[in-house]
């Protein structure tokens, strides 16, 4: 059994970017997206990283682009996606961390409002123990169009950190957790360590009311 759990955010955090932007981009350049939906893309991705907006409307809309698509298609995409530009997108600095946290005997969790085909790469690459993050519906081995279950953002976050450290009997006091955006607030109250990387201007500003660490990646 671990001796406590360390948490991580993908984007902002682990990824020196936006996973969306970067897929949006990757989409782009392939000749899959027009270029109104890149600039539309990077907008949106720039008012989020602000704290005006949140994700969700705009994931739901997303994701029922999918429907009917095949999910080993959408896997097969998301392996070379990582490999060709997410890869090159990581921080040393969370490679170090995640180091650290292991010979510490730590699990290493991604707790991330990403979809699974872009957060299961990235588990496998950094040798994640586990992952938590929005998963996609399947039926038949085809995409549905809809989210299974809940978007994994804000207050879910904090609901699927809860029940994953009382599923392996851990004290989520004794956890930690590496984020960046005014939306992981709920995590970083509750974890005992909270860890605020590259934040948001209303999180930095949260941090230093609060006394938190904040690291620069």
């Amino acid at each position: 059994m671990s001796n406590y759990i360390a948490f991580y955010d993908l984007d902002h955090t682990i990824i020196a970017s936006s996973s969306g932007t970067l897929i949006v981009k990757d989409l782009y350049k392939r000749g899959m997206l027009p270029l109104s939906s890149l600039i539309n893309g990077t907008l949106l991705s720039f008012l989020y990283r602000l704290g005006i907006i949140n994700t969700q409307s705009l994931i739901a809309k997303w994701v029922k682009r999918l429907q009917g698509m095949e999910a080993k298609t959408i896997e097969h995409y998301s392996e070379l996606f990582f490999e060709e530009t997410v890869k090159h997108y990581i921080h040393p600095q969370a490679i170090e961390s995640i180091y650290m946290h292991k010979t510490k005997g730590a699990s290493i969790v991604l707790l991330s409002a990403s979809l699974d085909f872009i957060c299961k790469p990235v588990m496998k690459y950094l040798h994640f123990d586990d992952v938590l993050c929005t998963e996609l519906e399947v039926n038949n081995g085809y995409y549905t169009g809809a989210i299974k279950g809940n978007y994994c953002y804000g207050k879910e976050k904090l609901n699927r950190a809860i029940q994953f450290c009382i599923s392996r009997n851990v004290d989520i006091t004794s956890a930690y957790y590496y984020a960046d955006a005014v939306a992981d607030i709920p995590v970083l109250e509750a974890v005992g360590f909270p860890q605020c990387v590259n934040p948001q201007p209303a999180l930095l500003k949260r941090a230093r009311l609060e006394g938190w660490p904040v690291h620069r990646w």
